[in-house]
């Protein structure tokens, strides 16, 4: 698997990429990963690269364990950055977070650096 999440030291945030297109058993495993080094380093400022993510499909049934997983974790992003989303990937994003039923700060962005940039603003 190409996909993958960790918590990058330099930047101080928790990073997941999709590379490639990415089956619904993929998805379930790198969001699990996800869920886990969030809750291992207490981290709550989160960017999602799409840049190399082909369409994603990912089924309801899918989209419908991922909420449930990062709800019981009890995981709240406050920020949560994502590039290089398709329009698609986009309305399938929203429909996520809003299953999850968390208050996360949720942007799109073309670049990396902007991403980075509203990361490291303070409220």
């Amino acid at each position: 698997m190409k996909s993958d999440a960790w918590f990058d030291d330099k930047e101080g945030i928790v990073r997941m990429k999709i590379v490639g297109k990415i089956s619904n058993s993929e998805y379930r495993e790198v969001n699990r990963k996800l869920i886990d080094t969030i809750s291992a380093e207490k981290r709550m400022r989160q960017i999602v690269d799409l840049t190399e993510a082909e369409a994603m499909n990912i089924d309801r049934k899918t989209r419908k364990e991922i909420a449930e997983e990062m709800y019981a974790s009890e995981v709240e992003g406050t920020k949560l950055a994502i590039i290089g989303a398709s329009p698609m990937t986009r309305m399938l994003t929203k429909v996520i977070l809003a299953m999850r039923k968390l208050k996360s700060e949720t942007r799109f962005f073309n670049s990396e650096v902007e991403a980075l940039a509203w990361l490291k603003e303070e409220k």
